[in-house]
């Protein structure tokens, strides 16, 4: 089922970018987004599921989703942990998925130093399963943790990540036989391992090992 393509919001905003991060958002990130909004993606599953979360998330709200591209680091972090790219909120009833540009510019720049020729097919997987996975969260409910609340954090992980590999990354690679990140890639391959289930004991432990040590809950 296709959607009118104004379901959602244009993620530019009013900010000022810099130049050269305006221009990274509409070489590498605005095309990608660009064929989501507009449902003509090429991979009909993927499209589905993001239409499908997006007219969840309408009714449950009242309002379309919010695709937000900011022009600095997410506010919460500091250091290494800059590197988070994404976020999501319902604050006030609000549905947000926040991009975060000097983040994802870093990230790209690692990528196409390590992958040379499949960096561009990689990063394909980076801005579709991490739009995916924010989805998730909001379609599901499983957003919001207070800061500081590590094990709900855990949970909403376990569960949201169980779907985004499920409904992403399975298809992703075996109905389309694209490539994933490295990063996509370890999440996948322990889906796989866990039998595809949130309850398994080997997928609680991955998705511990990646949220134990957050100092604050993002959302």
């Amino acid at each position: 089922m296709s959607l009118p393509k104004r379901k959602c919001k244009h993620p530019m905003s009013e900010q000022v970018f810099p130049p050269a991060l305006l221009d990274f958002y509409n070489q590498r990130i605005g095309p990608i987004l660009n064929l989501l909004i507009s449902c003509t993606y090429p991979l009909e599953l993927i499209q589905r599921r993001f239409d499908s979360h997006r007219l969840t998330i309408s009714r449950c709200y009242g309002r379309p989703i919010d695709l937000k591209v900011i022009a600095v680091d997410h506010p919460a972090y500091a250091g290494d942990q800059k590197m988070i790219s994404m976020s999501n909120t319902a604050r006030n009833g609000i549905p947000i998925i926040d991009l975060y540009m000097p983040a994802l510019e870093r990230q790209y720049a690692i990528r196409q130093k390590l992958d040379g020729i499949n960096c561009d097919a990689m990063w394909q997987s980076v801005i579709v399963m991490g739009v995916l996975h924010e989805l998730d969260h909001l379609a599901n409910g499983w957003t919001d943790c207070a800061p500081g609340d590590i094990p709900a954090l855990i949970e909403y992980e376990r569960l949201t990540w169980g779907k985004t590999s499920e409904y992403g990354m399975v298809p992703w690679v075996q109905n389309y036989g694209q490539i994933l990140s490295p990063l996509c890639q370890r999440w996948y391959d322990a889906w796989i391992a866990a039998d595809r289930d949130v309850d398994h004991p080997s997928w609680v432990t991955f998705v511990t090992s990646k949220y134990g040590g957050v100092k604050h809950a993002p959302r």
